[in-house]
């Protein structure tokens, strides 16, 4: 439950907390844009999130992503307003 929480106030949470978050958490902006990564994620990725932060998701850092599905999900989500709730969990 607690995550669950977590992740639908995802949007109002400032950089010390979405880094306190004990999963992955990446922020994008309508058009797939970085605008935040936090700390869990670069640890699981191995990405400075200063050298993501402002790039494409789906087409620059995770283009394994970047398939018809996923980022048509994602825009459908912002359309509706509701994009924040849109997790994704792959097996590599």
């Amino acid at each position: 439950m607690e995550t669950l929480q977590s992740i639908e106030n995802i949007d109002r949470m400032n950089p010390e907390e979405l880094d306190a978050l004990p999963f992955g958490g990446i922020r994008l902006d309508k058009d797939g844009k970085i605008l935040s990564y936090n700390m869990t994620e670069s640890k699981l990725t191995g990405r400075d999130p200063k050298r993501v932060i402002g790039r494409n998701f789906f087409t620059d850092v995770a283009p394994c992503t970047n398939m018809r599905r996923l980022p048509g999900r994602f825009r459908e989500g912002w359309r509706r307003g509701d994009a924040h709730h849109l997790s994704v969990s792959l097996r590599l």
